[in-house]
């Protein structure tokens, strides 16, 4: 879990660095938001070129974005 905006930048910064290094395809296949709660699915697929290799995953992110002080 991340938790407060330092972390989530932090982890932000980290992911995007991951992806400047891969070829990526992402699809949505759903969102579902109720109030400050998200839930989206969806594939992914990275073609890592210096591999020669490409992977693919399903995932299901749940956001709960109550602002809280």
């Amino acid at each position: 879990m991340i938790t407060g905006n330092a972390a989530l930048i932090d982890f932000c910064n980290r992911t995007a660095k991951y992806f400047s290094g891969v070829n990526t395809k992402f699809t949505m296949e759903n969102v579902i938001a109720d109030g400050d709660c998200e839930a989206i699915n969806g594939t992914a697929e990275f073609y890592m070129e210096k591999e020669n290799r490409t992977n693919f995953i399903s995932s299901c992110d749940v956001y709960n974005l109550k602002m809280e002080n």
